[in-house]
């Protein structure tokens, strides 16, 4: 899967939860299912906090910067689910939305019995 570079927005982009605000007020992601992968759990409860933003489905990368600690606790939050980095390449093949994500880590392509997963 090949994604434009102007479609990928990460560090230097701006404070992550005004990116948010600005990507879904844009009219080409009206009606769009909007996912925003993290792995800071202190951001994701920053998009919580803002209630125009409730329209996100929140992920945390169990791949990233966070702690078996805050796994746990991102657990007991309904709006996060949690998703590993090969669950999360497997899911980018299937789901034609707007994604938002900051990784360097490089997907490889996901196997076959793989492909039907959900988060």
């Amino acid at each position: 899967m090949s994604i434009p570079p102007e479609r990928i927005y990460g560090l230097g982009t701006g404070p992550k939860v005004e990116v948010l605000k600005q990507l879904q007020s844009k009219p080409e992601h009206s009606g769009l299912t909007l996912h925003f992968v993290e792995d800071r759990l202190a951001t994701l409860k920053n998009v919580i906090k803002e209630p125009h933003l409730d329209k996100w489905n929140l992920y945390l990368g169990t791949w990233g910067y966070n702690t078996p600690s805050e796994r746990e606790e991102a657990n007991t939050i309904s709006r996060i689910n949690l998703v590993d980095l090969h669950d999360f390449c497997a899911k980018l093949n299937i789901v034609p939305t707007l994604l938002l994500f900051t990784y360097k880590e490089r997907c490889e392509p996901p196997k076959l019995e793989e492909k039907n997963r959900s988060i």
